[in-house]
């Protein structure tokens, strides 16, 4: 008996993941055309940043186990994959009732509902037919952008973007753009190729996102 998770649950993850990871790069978006205020205090967030980071992060994690494990045939890869998805549910809503405020409640509850739309999308007699993994590479990497344009809470109230001389320079979000793309192209043309050219851009991804905040 195989391992691997039907064909069609697989879709159901990633189209999640997807919507997650789309929804994120627009709430960023709306924070780099500054359509969501920053706030005035130092080290402050924008109204549900802090929620939207946290399952952003989550999501990409998520993606690049399943993306992982779709060539291989262990359980407890799997087993993983459910872990982590559970995990975002969990913390991010004990960060949102317990740290975020209503602010952080209400990001939650859109990326949720989210969530839900992708999956009962994806539940329909197309769903077999979905290829929604070329997605998953451009739609990190849309979020990473998004993001690098965004102000740096730390020099609040000044307006400092990421990009303004911070620790990732500007050439590096280029590159991981352009590697996003490709990897979406090569998973339709060559889907070994394709998935492990995801994989790289998920795993760029998250430590990006992550280190744009570093180096103050």
């Amino acid at each position: 008996m195989s391992a691997r998770l039907p064909e069609v649950t697989r879709v159901k993850v990633l189209a999640a993941i997807v919507v997650l990871l789309v929804l994120a790069a627009l709430y960023e978006a709306l924070v780099a055309l500054q359509a969501i205020p920053m706030g005035k205090l130092a080290g402050g967030r924008p109204f549900g940043g802090g929620v939207v980071l946290l399952i952003a992060l989550l999501a990409l994690l998520a993606a690049l186990v399943v993306s992982l494990s779709g060539a291989s045939s262990a359980g407890s890869v799997w087993r993983s994959a459910a872990l982590v998805v559970a995990a975002f549910f969990v913390v991010g809503l004990v960060v949102s009732t317990a740290v975020g405020g209503i602010g952080e409640l209400i990001a939650l509850l859109v990326l949720l509902t989210g969530i839900v739309a992708s999956l009962a999308y994806a539940s329909g007699r197309s769903a077999e037919r979905i290829s929604v993994t070329p997605l998953v590479a451009p739609a990190a990497a849309a979020f990473v952008v998004a993001r690098f344009y965004t102000f740096d809470g730390y020099y609040l109230p000044t307006l400092r973007r990421m990009s303004d001389h911070g620790f990732i320079p500007g050439q590096w979000i280029i590159v991981l753009a352009a590697l996003a793309l490709l990897a979406g192209a090569s998973t339709r043309i060559r889907p070994r190729l394709g998935t492990a050219m995801t994989s790289l851009v998920l795993f760029i991804s998250v430590l990006t996102s992550i280190a744009m905040g570093v180096g103050h």
